[in-house]
């Protein structure tokens, strides 16, 4: 996530604070910028992070919902966390709008797609997940290959462990070795194909 400092009002503290993950610091610093201005951009963003990483999914909903409608609807990660925490209490349909509106702002956002074919899966529409995926693919040249990670989750929980493994795989053989996220993501790679090889 970036911020433009130029558009809002920025404190570089928050921002190595929320870099370095030191979350508990930075959640109180921005409790207290918030204190001054109940809508600063930069605080409530770290916030509705924050909450849905340490999976405070009401507070994560809370704090997107006063972005979209106090500064900025247009933000599609906002819309992607909501519809993750969303997502999380089951709330499936409200979750597949607040994805649906995050590809609106971000239409090649490969994490959003990948989310949202989850969601639609976990509603027992497989078929329409995976056409989605295929379409999206064909569609955005640049999201060719960005869903093996999906796909493969899909295919494991619907007991096919051989695609599965042939996705992960995959996966793990077209990553691009100069990428910043390499090393993590040979590692999530790595360990799908171990969960997936020990559900044998």
């Amino acid at each position: 996530m970036s911020l433009n400092p130029e558009d809002h009002e920025f404190d570089q503290v928050l921002t190595d604070l929320y870099t370095a993950k030191q979350y508990t610091e930075c959640v109180v610093a921005c409790k207290e910028k918030l204190k001054e201005k109940p809508l600063n951009l930069q605080a409530l963003l770290y916030m509705a992070d924050i909450s849905l990483e340490k999976h405070e999914l009401d507070d994560c909903i809370h704090y997107c919902d006063t972005i979209i409608r106090g500064v900025d609807e247009r933000i599609f990660s906002v819309w992607c966390w909501r519809g993750q925490a969303l997502c999380l209490q089951t709330k499936y349909d409200e979750a597949v709008d607040s994805f649906e509106q995050s590809l609106k702002y971000n239409p090649a956002h490969s994490d959003t797609w990948s989310f949202l074919a989850l969601t639609l899966f976990v509603q027992d529409k497989k078929a329409v997940a995976i056409q989605m995926l295929d379409m999206v693919e064909e569609k955005i040249a640049e999201l060719k290959g960005c869903f093996t990670i999906a796909r493969g989750y899909i295919e494991r929980a619907d007991g096919n462990r051989d695609e599965a493994l042939m996705q992960f795989i995959q996966g793990s053989m077209t990553m691009d070795p100069t990428s910043k996220d390499y090393e993590e993501n040979k590692e999530v790679f790595a360990t799908e194909v171990s969960k997936t090889l020990d559900k044998e």
